[in-house]
């Protein structure tokens, strides 16, 4: 990692740190304000001292040697932790849908992408050979590109169809 990298992670990491908790959508909460962590005493209501608290407590839980100042090491050490975490509810998540016989963990079978529509290699080969020849791809390239998919440069139109 350079040093400019880590300098930007840095400044990301501190201005998440303090960010200020100060929108919350009309449903209590807003991206990265967690209200009832917040809230301590459970009043409905946050006071700017328990603003204060709970980042005063996210400090701490960075501040891992506790000498009041955190480090580059400390940083990147809460990106981590933060990444780990995201990750685990991710592949959570994943067993979750795809593990068809409920037993914790995925096969090969179970880890492959399900079709929409039918199995796309099968929609792809048209001449039925078991094999995809370049003219049936260019033929599901122009098919993308009527329903509003990729240009004739592969650039996404995001479902508009061009007029040229």
């Amino acid at each position: 990692m350079t040093s400019t990298s880590k300098t930007a992670l840095g400044v990301t990491l501190v201005l998440a740190l303090f960010a200020g908790a100060t929108s919350v959508s009309a449903q209590g909460q807003s991206r990265g304000f967690d209200f009832a962590a917040i809230d301590t005493n459970g009043d409905g209501e946050v006071t700017r001292a328990e603003v204060d608290a709970h980042r005063a407590a996210r400090f701490a839980d960075i501040d891992t040697d506790g000498n009041g100042i955190v480090d580059q090491a400390e940083l990147i050490a809460a990106a981590e932790a933060r990444r780990q975490a995201r990750d685990t509810q991710r592949a959570e998540r994943m067993i979750e849908r795809s593990d068809a016989d409920g037993d914790g963990v995925l096969t090969q079978e179970e880890l492959q992408p399900q079709p929409r529509g039918g199995d796309m290699f099968e929609r792809m080969d048209a001449d039925g050979n078991g094999a995809i020849s370049q003219e049936e791809i260019e033929a599901a390239r122009e098919h993308m590109r009527d329903r509003g998919g990729d240009d004739r440069d592969g650039n996404r139109e995001h479902g508009r169809r061009s007029h040229d």
